[in-house]
């Protein structure tokens, strides 16, 4: 049986992929809320761990930091800013080196998740 799509999870995934950011829960909460006033928390977060176990949405764990999600699925790589965290989307070849290197090795390799941290430009030229 097919599962209807609501109008909450339309909007969760519609607040997602329209961000150019890496939104938190909360984020994507204010956004939704705009357009669905009564909408609550929870319903948001059920919804974005339906969208991620459904492929639609991807959830990116950056260690300390809350949760983030995005809507581009192609595989590719992150750098978190340590100091204002920021999260930005590193190219789809950047560990591209390193896993041809294990696959002539041998290995197979499902899926690969990189997290570069560190401080963005911005945040550098202060220091």
């Amino acid at each position: 049986m097919r599962e209807r799509c609501s109008k909450q999870r339309v909007a969760v995934q519609r607040a997602v992929c329209d961000s150019r950011q890496h939104p938190t829960a909360h984020e994507v909460y204010d956004v939704v809320r705009r357009e669905l006033p009564n909408v609550s928390l929870a319903t948001v977060y059920r919804n974005l761990v339906r969208l991620v176990a459904d492929g639609k949405l991807r959830a990116v764990h950056t260690g300390d930091l809350p949760v983030r999600y995005e809507g581009g699925l192609a595989e590719h790589g992150h750098f978190v800013c340590t100091v204002c965290g920021c999260i930005f989307d590193l190219s789809e070849d950047a560990g591209g080196s390193a896993r041809n290197r294990l696959e002539a090795a041998g290995f197979r390799i499902d899926r690969a998740v990189i997290t570069l941290h560190g401080a963005c430009p911005s945040c550098t030229k202060g220091c």
